[in-house]
């Protein structure tokens, strides 16, 4: 889990980086060299694979972690104390909040790279004294918020994380529920009907049958 939020979050670093260097860059009036776009260009790219890496990743161990509760929920007895997640309902809360702060982490780059786009177009025809101030101020905020964004998905992901796997952990050790006692097979009854009709049919025969060698004389 650690790994992948430090995947993650190194890949935000350079992504926003790499991509206020190609911003400042491309300026009309003052093209930076070619080097300086490629490396903007090599650390925007870097960053994103790190990023969608460390998310996928995340994903991938959360998802894991709780299937394993899910599969313990119904097995172990859950002790009184030291368990955060007790049952189905609680599990489903934690998966949602889980997957807020999944899309609040993504929805703080998708801000940061949208506006720095919309201010790059908006910004092309000004002067370059104007560009850089503005460019500055536009990094400063949206860097800002994509931090804030980011990082307060990433700390909600991991709280979830560790109460899933924390709890999946203590119910392991616990012992398995106790097997419910399965109410006793009732007899199969044979219809009365049937049984009747059984009876007196043959019953009738054999007492027609039996006159009959009475009355025949010997």
């Amino acid at each position: 889990m650690k790994r992948f939020l430090l995947i993650g979050a190194v890949g935000v670093a350079l992504l926003i980086g790499g991509h206020a260097a190609l911003s400042f860059g491309l300026h009309p009036d003052r093209l930076s060299p070619v080097a300086s776009l490629a490396q903007g260009c090599l650390a925007l790219i870097v960053g994103t694979a790190l990023f969608v890496s460390g998310m996928l990743g995340l994903a991938e161990a959360y998802e894991r972690v709780a299937g394993d509760l899910r599969e313990l929920l119904p097995v172990k007895q859950a002790p009184e104390a030291g368990i955060e997640l007790r049952g189905t309902s609680d599990l489903e809360d934690t998966n949602r909040g889980f997957w807020r702060g999944y899309q609040r982490t993504a929805m703080g780059i998708c801000v940061f790279l949208g506006g720095m786009l919309g201010l790059s177009l908006t910004l092309a025809g000004s002067s370059l004294t104007l560009y850089t101030i503005a460019m500055a101020a536009g990094v400063a905020i949206l860097a800002g918020g994509t931090l804030a964004l980011s990082i307060g998905g990433m700390r909600r992901m991991r709280r979830c994380h560790v109460a899933v796997a924390r709890s999946a952990s203590t119910l392991a050790a616990q012992p398995d529920r106790a097997a419910e006692p399965r109410a006793p097979a009732q007899p199969r009854r044979i219809p009365a009907y049937s049984l009747f009709r059984q009876r007196g049919g043959l019953g009738g025969r054999v007492e027609r049958r039996r006159r009959e060698v009475q009355i025949t004389p010997s």
